[in-house]
């Protein structure tokens, strides 16, 4: 879902940004720039964010969880995001990032075998991203933004091209976030719901799975949609970490046990 962030774009993770959110990058906490959209349709703000990070103080109290979960029971949980059949194939697809969310890229699974293939947002805009995913099955990716609904309205049109026989298939990014949603875990903070995904990193070298993983806390709001990609590495064991969301603080514990706890941050 990261690079659906980053394609909608995300997102990237996320992302899902308007993919238009995506185009460029600046080192300001706002990793993208929005379009300014001002007769086609509403402007965009920036999607994928830097979050903060604070000290939580020394022996403070916590109240319950906001949520918990075992790290290795959720790495990589969205890897069977979407079941699709390309070319007469089943492949569940869904969709990585490196570990700083500025390249996405489409992961296709099928049994054991999974193929990661780059995200460019100007080429499936513009031409669409043609992509092999073994000897038989070959796929024109494109993206059709929608100005007005960028988050849930955009559609990724696949067409099976050079002799492969399988449907053209459409897929809205509502859908994509429908289905990121029943494979995350969800919390809420202050009224509001955050959902936490936890995936493997893409090295963009070798558009291979890295060693690094990531905490991608999103707050899907339509066009105030915003994601925050946190480091595994930067949460040390067993010791609270705070992070900021924007204006929502949390204190996250990765316990030697292997479980991440999400906690409120202590009044």
């Amino acid at each position: 879902m990261r690079s659906l962030l980053l394609a909608l774009a995300l997102a990237s993770p996320a992302g899902a940004e308007s993919i238009e959110a995506l185009r460029e990058r600046t080192p300001s906490p706002e990793l993208v720039p929005a379009p300014s959209v001002t007769e086609a349709g509403p402007v965009q703000e920036p999607l994928i964010m830097k979050p903060g990070f604070f000290s939580p103080g020394a022996d403070k109290s916590y109240d319950a969880p906001l949520a918990s979960f075992k790290l290795a029971e959720r790495l990589d949980a969205h890897r069977g995001l979407l079941p699709l059949t390309l070319g007469g194939k089943a492949w569940f697809l869904s969709m990585a990032a490196d570990a700083g969310l500025t390249t996405g890229f489409f992961t296709f699974l099928r049994g054991d075998s999974l193929v990661i293939r780059r995200l460019d947002l100007d080429e499936i805009r513009k031409t669409g991203s043609v992509y092999r995913l073994d000897a038989s099955t070959v796929y024109r990716f494109k993206l059709e933004v929608s100005l007005l609904n960028p988050v849930r309205g955009s559609e990724f049109r696949l067409t099976p091209e050079q002799g492969t026989v399988g449907p053209r298939l459409k897929v809205k990014t509502g859908q994509i976030l429908d289905a990121l949603e029943e494979n995350c875990v969800a919390f809420e903070l202050d009224g509001k719901e955050y959902w936490v995904l936890y995936g493997t990193d893409v090295d963009p070298a070798t558009n291979t799975l890295a060693k690094t993983r990531t905490l991608l806390f999103i707050r899907e709001a339509g066009l105030g949609t915003k994601a925050w990609p946190v480091p595994e590495a930067s949460l040390a064991a067993d010791k609270p970490s705070g992070v900021a969301l924007g204006d929502a603080r949390i204190v996250l514990i990765k316990g030697s046990d292997g479980i991440l706890r999400v906690l409120p941050e202590a009044r």
